[in-house]
Parts: structure tokens; C-alpha cells; sequence
């Protein structure tokens, strides 16, 4: 793929447009409320989800710490889920994970 001047690589050829980071703004840094969570954390999040698919949900903690078994999940995992009440069924990744984190 050509480059721009700045050595950038286009986003969309047509148009010309680049996506560079700003040097000023801190990678954590958030747009606003609604801008979501930082990088740090969405990452975090990224890696915990990585060991759940999207059809376990909603699920108990039986139900999570099977499906962790099947994918094969890290002993970290594992132990976060541990914590979780047994009664309780999670709607969502970023539920378990504001739950067990």
C-alpha cells in the first residue's frame, strides 16, 4: 500500500486521509462520557472475553467456568471467576468483567 508524504498510510486511497497519533494526548486519555473505556482497560477486557464466546450469555457461574474449561482458560480466569456468586447470571463480558475485576 503507497504511503503519504509523512510516511502514513492512507486510510481510505480516494480521499487521502491519514490516521496519525497525537504526541500531545495520552493513550488513556477519553474523548468524553461517551467515549468508552481507556485503552488499558478496553484491552483488559479483550484478553478476559477472549476465553468466553458470545453465546454463553447470560450465563451462572457454572455455566462461565465451563465454558472456560472448554476454551481452555487460564488459571487467572479461572480464579476471577471464583468470585462470582453462584446465583447470579451475567448479561455480558463487560458485566462479568466489572464484576469480577
Amino acid at each position: 500500500m503507497p504511503r503519504s508524504e509523512n510516511g502514513n498510510r492512507p486510510l481510505d486511497q480516494g480521499r487521502g486521509a491519514t490516521c496519525q497519533a497525537d504526541p500531545a494526548r495520552p493513550a488513556t486519555e477519553t474523548a468524553g462520557d461517551n467515549a468508552g473505556p481507556a485503552i488499558e482497560t478496553a484491552e483488559e477486557i479483550a484478553d478476559f472475553a477472549r476465553w468466553f464466546g458470545p453465546s454463553v450469555f447470560p450465563a451462572d457461574q457454572a455455566e462461565l467456568r465451563c465454558e472456560a474449561w472448554t476454551t481452555r482458560a487460564p488459571q487467572w480466569v479461572l480464579d476471577r471467576l471464583d468470585g462470582l456468586d453462584p446465583q447470579r447470571r451475567v448479561a455480558s463480558i463487560t458485566e462479568l468483567h466489572d464484576i469480577t475485576g
